[in-house]
């Protein structure tokens, strides 16, 4: 017999002792004897009900779970309880499903059932469950009470001493009665320790596997701070007069384990450049957080990273700019050529911090994919940053925004749109107060590189947005339109459609007010309804949690307790929305 089947039998067994225990009481009353007995009976009887209510709510404890993890329904659950012994007790899922959730705490389980069933077969045969002339006779006196007939002499004048002599039999097995519920009772101790202690060493277990991942977010809801770091180095190590001419195509990327690692194309927004002759061309970055800067001085040597990731020592030309001259030839009515003249220097200096030794002068002489072009040093904050050459992006001279991917056929995969949400909202906290982002999200504002091979195949897992390297914004406070924005764009992607193309703007009420970011953000909160039917509960939960509970949250300041929300309430559940649609 299988666990399952032991727990039904005890369920049904504990009815049978109560009735007879019960029918014996109100066979004593008639007899007028009654009152010898009342007080122990009355105890046994009522611990035996103890018992039996006891062992229902452990067993409930035990099924709960499995309700709760739709192995059984909610009518199941009730027929189990209600039915001990039936044929939901013989269903073998149940019984695996028990076996998983008692774990290690299992085989001791039915051990301990099979001598509560020993012991509850005992006390059937102490209150005389299992002798049938003795239960028919109870049941025939109690057809032939009559409230108003005088019982008591009927009963005194039957001649069925065989009767009585096992009712007296049963008066004196009280003892017995007792130890056996001594027994029942200490075994439902050991059953709701041993599914306490095994519960909570379960819970233990969860939380221990999800330590990894809670470290993870909290390296997550740190980056922000790196990535205003690199910029406001990148910022300051531009010495050249074309500062503001400069921007970079910054990669973004879902980071769960929180590593820093930022990836960027190095642009020049004025067409054309030339140092000394020689073009300026586009250059791909890696910056990745090297270390501690007390553990380098600026004038330590930086090392070489080959495609195969090999780190090598070099020696590089270092460019001095002693004179710079600017001239602007247009060439077509839509690009400008500018000219850097800049007399050359050349050294055996290795590279070092290029805050002193300028950015744009030490990318301009580098020409190995791969290599160490120097580092970015935050002495206030402690922290080294390499800055390498890297072959892995991605060639984005041809590219279209989101919004013209959502609009165009073939349309995007549903898990194409997923993943691209979950790197949208992954992107917002690692950016969100740091120049990188502005403070809007606009889905015209995401990139996407197309190949150019002749398929001219879009490179969804790719997108990016431009930067321009320009001084820190005025603190002049704005309200911040990052998360509403954020949600439409998570909005867009979830039905692959535009919030233009909402039929709310049909309405009067809403058709003038497409650029007003309220109106913008009403008819976004109506298509939350729709939501939970379109992508399920999770992606609804993550869209409720940016549209109306960020801006709640989010006046905390940049470091405030919402980046942690955050990750917990729209990254995680994004994740497991896109993990779900992922192709295997």
């Amino acid at each position: 017999m299988s666990g399952i089947e032991v727990v039904g039998l005890l369920l049904g067994v504990f009815p049978l002792c109560i009735s007879a225990m019960e029918h014996y009481e109100q066979e004593k009353r008639v007899l007028g004897t009654f009152w010898r007995i009342r007080k122990s009976h009355r105890k046994d009887l009522g611990k035996l009900k103890d018992c039996q209510l006891k062992f229902k709510l452990n067993m409930k404890e035990l099924l709960l779970p499995l309700l709760l993890d739709d192995v059984i329904d909610r009518v199941e659950y009730e027929q189990l309880l209600a039915d001990p012994g039936g044929p939901g007790w013989k269903d073998e899922s149940v019984d695996e499903a028990l076996a998983n959730r008692l774990s290690e705490s299992h085989q001791r389980y039915l051990e301990i059932l099979d001598e509560f069933s020993e012991t509850m077969m005992k006390l059937t045969k102490a209150v005389k469950v299992d002798d049938p002339e003795f239960q028919s006779l109870i049941s025939k006196d109690q057809a032939a009470l009559n409230p108003k007939t005088d019982a008591q002499k009927l009963l005194m004048t039957r001649a069925n001493f065989k009767f009585q002599a096992k009712r007296v039999k049963y008066s004196f097995s009280g003892a017995t009665r007792d130890i056996l519920l001594d027994q029942i009772e200490k075994y439902n101790g050991t059953l709701e320790s041993l599914l306490a202690t095994n519960d909570r060493v379960s819970a233990l277990a969860q939380i221990t596997s999800k330590a990894a991942p809670r470290s993870m977010a909290s390296k997550i809801v740190q980056y922000w701070r790196h990535a205003d770091r690199i910029f406001t180095l990148m910022t300051e190590a531009f010495k050249c007069h074309c500062k503001s001419m400069h921007y970079a195509n910054l990669w973004l990327s879902h980071r769960p384990a929180g590593t820093v690692d930022m990836s960027m194309v190095l642009k020049f927004s004025q067409g054309i450049v030339s140092i000394d002759k020689q073009p300026w061309k586009e250059r791909p970055l890696q910056i990745k957080l090297a270390g501690k800067a007390s553990q380098s001085s600026q004038g330590a040597i930086c090392t070489l990273a080959s495609s195969k990731a090999n780190l090598l020592s070099m020696n590089s030309t270092l460019l001095s700019a002693s004179t710079i001259t600017k001239s602007v030839n247009l060439t077509s009515p839509s690009v400008s050529s500018i000219t850097l003249n800049m007399s050359s220097v050349v050294s055996n200096s290795t590279l070092s911090n290029l805050k002193h030794k300028g950015l744009c002068q030490s990318v301009c002489g580098h020409n190995e994919d791969g290599s160490c072009i120097g580092c970015l040093i935050d002495d206030d904050n402690d922290a080294n940053y390499t800055v390498l050459l890297t072959t892995t992006l991605p060639d984005a001279s041809t590219s279209i925004t989101l919004a013209d991917a959502l609009t165009s056929r073939p349309p995007m995969s549903r898990a194409q749109r997923y993943a691209i949400a979950l790197t949208l909202a992954s992107s917002h906290l690692q950016l969100h107060s740091t120049p990188w982002l502005s403070q809007e999200w606009r889905i015209q504002d995401v990139h996407l590189p197309v190949s150019l091979s002749p398929t001219r195949k879009v490179l969804y897992n790719e997108p990016y947005l431009q930067t321009v390297f320009e001084s820190q914004p005025s603190l002049t406070k704005q309200k911040d339109m990052s998360f509403a924005t954020l949600g439409i764009c998570l909005l867009e992607l979830c039905f692959g459609m535009l919030l233009e193309e909402h039929h709310l703007w049909e309405q009067p009420c809403f058709a003038q007010g497409k650029n007003n970011p309220i109106i913008r953000q009403a008819v976004a909160s109506e298509w939350l309804e729709e939501v939970a039917g379109e992508a399920g509960p999770e992606y609804a939960a993550a869209l409720e949690w940016t549209l109306r509970s960020a801006p709640a949250v989010a006046g905390c300041g940049s470091s405030g307790k919402w980046r942690a929300d955050f990750a917990s309430m729209v990254i995680q559940p994004l994740q497991r929305c896109y993990e779900f649609m992922r192709p295997t």
